[in-house]
């Protein structure tokens, strides 16, 4: 059994769109990260607090400027990990940056961009797979 099957290291469920009057949705979307490299762990742990807060935001149990700590820990374990990957794995690193750099923007538009969070948060679960492969990629036959 590989280290992906025996390894789970976090989920990021990410808040959906808000309504017209400034409401947000149930959370609606989910990825897995799992590995045993250290660098990828924390992404995990700090994708994991992520979806946390979102989710309690969601339900009006916590602040716009925790989510934003929350979104700058997981920028600063992607950057970390990126530092130690190679050249081709990197650009799924970078994928995950600059969904991830979506999502803060906006957040801290005035109002909060909840359409541009949603948007931000589905490309930063497409990007945190990828990122998944990188950190423990599935053997090969």
């Amino acid at each position: 059994m590989t280290p992906r099957n025996l390894v789970l290291l976090g989920a990021l469920v990410i808040a959906g769109c808000s309504s017209g009057t400034g409401e947000q949705s149930a959370p609606a979307t989910t990825t897995t990260i799992v590995s045993v490299r250290p660098d990828c762990a924390a992404i995990a742990d700090n994708a994991r607090g992520l979806a946390a807060e979102l989710e309690q935001l969601a339900i009006g149990d916590t602040t716009v400027d925790d989510v934003r700590a929350a979104a700058d820990g997981l920028a600063r374990a992607v950057d970390d990990a990126k530092a130690t990957v190679g050249p081709d794995a990197r650009a799924q690193f970078e994928e995950a940056g600059q969904a991830l750099r979506q999502v803060q923007d906006s957040l801290a538009a005035q109002p909060v961009d909840w359409s541009g969070v949603h948007a931000g948060a589905d490309a930063l679960v497409t990007a945190l797979r990828g990122v998944a492969d990188v950190c423990d990629p599935a053997p090969t036959s």
